[in-house]
Parts: C-alpha cells; sequence; structure tokens
C-alpha cells in the first residue's frame, strides 16, 4: 500500500514540476523584452541630459545618444582617437572638453557638433 501511495506521489511531484517548468518559459516568452545587443568598446565618463535626449559619453571620442527615454541608443563618435572627458548642459547647449584639448559645443541637443 505504501509502495503504491509514493509512486502516485512520485509521479504527482514529476508532473508538478514539468508544469511548473513549463509555466516559468511561457510567463517568459510572454512578458519578456527583445533587447538588441551590441558589442561596445567604450569605457564610458558620464551622462547628461539634454533636452529629450540623453547622452553618455566616454573612450574613442564617442558617445552614445537616445531620443526615446532610453529604448534604443545610436552610436556616434567625435574623434576617433580622443576621450570625452566632460559634457555639462548649460542654457540648453552642450558644452564638452575632450583629452586632447578640443572644446565641445552643440547648440542642437547633441546632434551636431
Amino acid at each position: 500500500m505504501e509502495t503504491l501511495i509514493t509512486t502516485i506521489s512520485r509521479h504527482f511531484k514529476i508532473r508538478l514540476i514539468a508544469l511548473l517548468i513549463l509555466l516559468c518559459g511561457f510567463i517568459t516568452r510572454a512578458y519578456g523584452f527583445e533587447f538588441d545587443l551590441m558589442p561596445l568598446d567604450i569605457n564610458f565618463y558620464g551622462a547628461i541630459v539634454a533636452g529629450k535626449n540623453i547622452i553618455a559619453y566616454g573612450d574613442n571620442g564617442a558617445y552614445l545618444m537616445t531620443t526615446d527615454r532610453g529604448k534604443s541608443w545610436k552610436q556616434y563618435s567625435l574623434n576617433e582617437f580622443g576621450i570625452i572627458r566632460e559634457m555639462i548642459n548649460y542654457n540648453d547647449t552642450i558644452w564638452g572638453i575632450m583629452d586632447e584639448g578640443y572644446l565641445l559645443a552643440s547648440y542642437d541637443y547633441g546632434f551636431s557638433w
């Protein structure tokens, strides 16, 4: 009698575990987000907000900018061999400095320099 109960209990546990794994997979698939992953070779030194844009800047004169609050990012480069050390937003003008002594200015929230 005990072996019948343990056999039923064992089958019940296996089915319950399989059902939980299937349910977790369904929930992950239904509510999961798809990310576009791209490899970056950038060390970031900071980020600023300018208008509706967010800009993260760093090595290789590169900066990433988003115009939709971080849902998608686009990579730009100002100087392939320079490092953007600092950027600030002052009176709707983005000011920046690179390690080679370049002074950066953008009057349209980072679209052109």
